[in-house]
């Protein structure tokens, strides 16, 4: 059996908790004491390559990919943990690249795509979502 790779480690807004994204699923610690909140197997999320918690809410951003990803690496799920294990995933984005990178505040979700910010902001950010793209050029970076 092979050692786990870990693909991305993130603290939250606060630094009082961390996500740790793996090949065999995502892992939430929380810092003072030093230990484990959440485990999400490889059985039900798959491999991970990036994950994001929003301050210290029940908020996860999940971004597919790895050796064994269960969703797509252009798909960021946010899953609400305090919801049914069933409708646990309250909103999908797919987007035509692959994510690169995931940035949550409490009105802002910034996703980073290979040529795109995409920037998704509102005051209720879940029932009238306002968007804005930057696209910026390959020579640029």
């Amino acid at each position: 059996m092979s050692k786990p790779v870990v693909n991305n480690l993130r603290f939250n807004q606060d630094h009082g908790c961390f996500t740790c994204a793996t090949d065999t699923g995502l892992r939430l610690f929380n810092i003072e004491p030093l230990t484990e909140k959440l485990n999400l197997a490889k059985e039900n999320v798959g491999s991970i390559s990036h994950g994001e918690m929003l301050f210290r809410t029940n908020l996860l951003a999940i971004v597919g990919g790895g050796t064994w990803p269960k969703f797509a690496d252009n798909t960021v799920l946010i899953r609400d943990e305090t919801q049914k294990p069933d409708e646990k995933f309250v909103m999908e984005y797919i987007f035509s690249q692959p994510v690169m990178n995931v940035r949550m505040k409490r009105n802002k979700y910034v996703f980073h795509l290979f040529f795109f910010l995409f920037f998704f902001s509102s005051f209720l950010f879940f029932f009238f979502p306002f968007f804005h793209v930057i696209i910026y050029d390959q020579l640029l970076m």
